[in-house]
């Protein structure tokens, strides 16, 4: 009737949610292929990203293979690990539909690149069907906010120092492209002193530490911590030269606020976020910033969205004609099963297609699973992914999703590039796990939680089928 408010029909508005999730990663894969042919394959076909028709039929399968995992997507931010997965799936598979058919180095049949999507294609689906299973209530220690604080405080200066004392002297602002040269003379310094206990402490900091002082100064609008860990990440980036800690200080922030102010269309938000990313070369001109183009190319399109899927070809091809690693490529593992090679994984794969020493690391569906079982331990890595994301559901259980957004951001900005258990140890994602569990619910750390009044959707409350699917 004129002048009352017309409603959907029941079941529409979930219906409407997951079509506009669709359009928008369709929109982005259609995005990507562009970019990839007209930014990537011209200028970095030497790496392996090269450009070659795809046959219709391929074609048609990647595309349908691309949008359907959007269908059946959580339509808000129910969960907090669905950023990490929707890393795996936009910044990784998605690309993959794509690039997996052009590369040379090395060149996949079409056939056998179809399959080894399909293989990706049910990994995804299995670690979607973790979000079926509700998460669960976990007994608490009750631990005093102040005793809380201090460990925290503790563990982040005692590394910060540790890390400067050690390796201060290394700290160098450079450009991008001047960071290979920090990174070798990091490399060199290491190589006089304890390089596990140097790499441990760099990697908690930028994985952990940081960004969950940051993400608490995000949530409580603290801007003294604010600063200081943007301090933090731009030391870091002085000294070990990695790009990802000196994004971090941008991508944190966003996290935060597409987890605050998107919850409600988390899937098509992010989708569309990263579209704009793809598209920006096409503005530059008219903005007059053309020059940053190349840069922008190399970090963006090369680096964040078509390097992960050739490492997938890259391992996919190495392992066809060498010895599979039984997971002993995994610290511990190798005391049980020997290791088939003469040096790291890594270094072994970038030696064989680029002769020289190369690192290739990957995203644990290569890096674990292609190496250690092949096709199959594709399916076994997404087993154990969707049970490490169930329990970190489970220990976010409560917060506020913007706080766990951000304090997760560098974890997810790794996720496409590192294997499972580099995240979980030395990436600072376990530390994570542990620092939300531990989490008092008092004091300054009240305001984490979700109250009655809040105006955050709710993370990882009741069952799956009501807001979590």
């Amino acid at each position: 009737m004129e002048g009352q408010r017309q409603r959907l029909p029941r079941g529409s508005a979930p219906v409407l949610t997951r079509i506009t999730a669709a359009a928008a990663v369709s929109a982005y894969a259609a995005t990507f292929a562009w970019a990839y042919g007209a930014h990537v394959a011209p200028y970095y076909a030497f790496w392996g990203l090269d450009s070659r028709a795809i046959p219709s039929p391929f074609l048609a399968l990647s595309v349908m293979l691309a949008v359907a995992p959007a269908l059946w997507l959580p339509r808000g931010i129910g969960r907090p690990s669905l950023l990490l997965f929707l890393v795996q799936y936009l910044v990784l598979f998605v690309p993959g539909c794509f690039v997996l058919y052009q590369t040379s180095a090395p060149v996949l049949a079409p056939a056998a690149s179809a399959r080894l999507l399909l293989v990706m294609f049910a990994g995804l689906t299995v670690m979607q069907a973790f979000y079926l299973l509700p998460t669960v209530a976990l007994p608490r220690p009750a631990i005093p906010p102040r005793a809380y604080t201090a460990l925290f405080s503790s563990l982040t200066a005692g590394l910060m120092l540790y890390v400067l004392s050690q390796y201060g002297s290394n700290f160098a602002i450079t450009d991008f492209r001047g960071i290979y040269a920090v990174r070798q003379a990091l490399a060199e310094r290491m190589g006089g002193g304890p390089v596990l206990a140097g790499q441990y402490a760099i990697m908690w900091l930028s994985g952990f530490c940081l960004p969950a002082a940051m993400a608490f100064g995000l949530q409580t609008r603290r801007l003294p911590l604010l600063i200081a860990a943007a301090a933090g990440y731009v030391a870091l980036y002085g000294i070990a030269g990695n790009k990802l800690t000196l994004l971090a200080i941008v991508f944190i922030p966003a996290l935060h606020c597409w987890a605050r102010w998107a919850a409600r269309a988390a899937v098509p938000a992010f989708a569309a976020g990263i579209t704009l990313l793809l598209a920006a070369p096409a503005a530059l001109p008219a903005l007059r910033l053309e020059p940053l183009g190349r840069w922008f190319v190399a970090v963006v399109h090369q680096r964040i969205f078509s390097i992960p899927s050739l490492l997938i070809a890259q391992y996919h091809g190495f392992f066809e004609g060498h010895p599979l690693t039984y997971f002993s490529h995994i610290r511990g593992i190798h005391l049980v099963v020997p290791f088939p090679f003469g040096m790291d994984l890594s270094r072994t794969v970038g030696l064989h297609y680029y002769g020289e020493l190369v690192g290739s690391n990957a995203n644990f569906w290569a890096g674990d699973g292609l190496a250690g079982f092949g096709m199959p331990g594709v399916i076994l890595m997404s087993l154990a992914c969707g049970l490490l994301f169930w329990a970190f559901d489970s220990v976010a259980r409560g917060l506020k999703p913007g706080f766990v957004m951000a304090a997760a951001g560098f974890a997810a900005a790794s996720f496409a590039n590192i294997p499972l258990p580099t995240l979980v140890l030395s990436g600072g994602f376990g530390l994570l796990l542990l620092a939300l569990w531990l989490l008092p619910r008092e004091g300054m750390y009240a305001s984490l939680w979700q109250t009655a009044a809040a105006g955050d959707p709710p993370l990882a409350h009741g069952t799956a089928g009501r807001g979590q699917r």
